[in-house]
């Protein structure tokens, strides 16, 4: 839902840059019909730094103008301020010697999800997106809710939400069961 969704399919992130992307870009996704989001969501590639978190944590007016003359994303002032303002809070938790990436998978489900049956079944929150987003408010971070940390949850592969039968839910099964029994 954030980057290239064909090549998160199955996928899962594993480290702190991966989970910074999600949830700085993630910022974008909300009120957004998902066509829109693919079409013009913000990617590492509207950071010419390379998605060096510091960076984006320092953007000034000047950047902040250079992104909303962008007609590729979503130009809204609250979501770009958001982003920046979501850098800073990745910063200050760096200054704590903490990491997003674990704060993220501490609210990753100890047993996989049951498969889906249909579209239907899927949830839009959980009790952990819900817990998720609360903290992350309360680093700071905007534009975090839980809807949108649930997207973050499949995205990263820490629910593996595909349908009973799908090809891909497997891959994200073993992908998920490597990731976890290497934390």
């Amino acid at each position: 839902w954030v980057l290239d969704p064909p090549a998160l399919a199955g996928s899962v992130a594993v480290d702190e840059t991966s989970g910074v992307v999600e949830v700085l870009t993630g910022t974008f996704g909300p009120g957004l019909e998902r066509q829109l989001q693919h079409e013009h969501g913000l990617s590492v590639g509207h950071f010419p730094q390379s998605f060096d978190i510091a960076t984006v944590a320092e953007f000034d007016e000047d950047d902040r103008a250079r992104l909303m003359a962008d007609a590729g994303i979503v130009r809204n002032q609250a979501k770009i301020n958001a982003t920046v303002t979501n850098a800073i809070a990745v910063m200050e938790m760096r200054a704590e010697g903490r990491s997003l990436s674990d704060l993220l998978w501490s609210f990753a489900p100890t047993v996989p999800t049951p498969a889906p049956r249909s579209f239907a079944d899927l949830p839009s929150t959980t009790e952990a997106s819900t817990a998720m987003a609360a903290e992350l408010k309360r680093r700071g971070f905007r534009f975090v809710g839980p809807t949108t940390c649930y997207a973050l949850m499949q995205a990263v592969g820490m629910v593996n939400d595909h349908l009973v039968g799908c090809d891909a839910r497997q891959a994200g099964a073993d992908a998920r069961a490597a990731l976890v029994n290497g934390r």
